[in-house]
Formats: C-alpha cells, sequence, structure tokens
C-alpha cells in the first residue's frame, strides 16, 4: 500500500485571529465570536481553496466557542471578486438550525465593494449586517446576540 500526502489546503496568504468575548445585560448571558482576517483572497474559483479554510477556522471556531454572533472583521482583508466568500457565512448559518447564529460583517475598502456586490441584490440597499467599520459590526454584533439570547431565554 502506497500513502500520498494529504494538502487540506493549499498555501494560502490569508491570515486569521479568533476572539471571544462576553457580556450579560438584563439577565441575558451573550457570547460573542470574533474572526479577524487578513490578507489576500484570491479571484474567482481560486478563492475557493481560501474559503473552505475560512469555513473550515470557522467552524472549528463555533465548536468550541458557544457564540450567539459571530463577527467577522475583513477590514484588512483583500477581497476582489467570486462567490466562494459565501460559504464562510453558510458555516455560520448552519451551525445551529434551530437557533440560528448571526453574522455581523466589517469590511475594509480593499474589501467592502466585491462583498457588498455579492451579498446585495440588484436595486436593493446593503444588507444590515455588512459594516463598513469594525465598531459598527461589534456594536450591532451585541443586539443580534442579546436578541438571540432573550429567545433562548
Amino acid at each position: 500500500m502506497e500513502w500520498t500526502p494529504l494538502q487540506l489546503f493549499p498555501p494560502s496568504d490569508l491570515r486569521y485571529q479568533l476572539f471571544e468575548s462576553s457580556f450579560e445585560e438584563s439577565g441575558c448571558y451573550c457570547i460573542l465570536l470574533m474572526a479577524r482576517w487578513s490578507g489576500l483572497c484570491r479571484d474567482g474559483s481560486a478563492g475557493a481553496d481560501d474559503a473552505a479554510f475560512m469555513s473550515a477556522v470557522t467552524a472549528a471556531a463555533l465548536n468550541r466557542v458557544p457564540a450567539d454572533v459571530v463577527v467577522f472583521d475583513f477590514t484588512d482583508l483583500e477581497y476582489r471578486w467570486g462567490n466562494s466568500l459565501l460559504s464562510v457565512f453558510e458555516t455560520v448559518g448552519d451551525a445551529d438550525l434551530e437557533l440560528p447564529i448571526a453574522v455581523s460583517v466589517a469590511a475594509g475598502p480593499g474589501c467592502l465593494p466585491a462583498l457588498s456586490s455579492l451579498v446585495t441584490p440588484a436595486g436593493e440597499q446593503t444588507p444590515e449586517w455588512l459594516k463598513d467599520n469594525l465598531e459598527d459590526a461589534v456594536a450591532l454584533g451585541r443586539r443580534q446576540a442579546r436578541a438571540r439570547a432573550e429567545v433562548i431565554g
């Protein structure tokens, strides 16, 4: 029998940091997970490997942290085009089908135009969860976490 090396993810320029935070408000305990991504997300189908890597890291983090919301910090991410990045958000949505985990995204100038184009249907406004700065994304994440925690009880 011959064994060949398995490479789950080809080399990538992407870097990440994960953070967790919690707060209690009016008897509701809320947990936020932040995934900070930087570097270049490759264009088109070449970006599928990058998105798979981002999804795997996000799924692993959600297995470790019982988050009410995931805040993606893309302020230092370069993303120009391709639809594979949607799978990263789907990973969060699939993590809890009964009580969906919310997503809030901060996108910087190297990412916001393309991401906004990807997630905004023609003629509609940019989704509320897509922000142009981290402060607004975290503030939204806190509101989303509180709303989910209230449902959980």
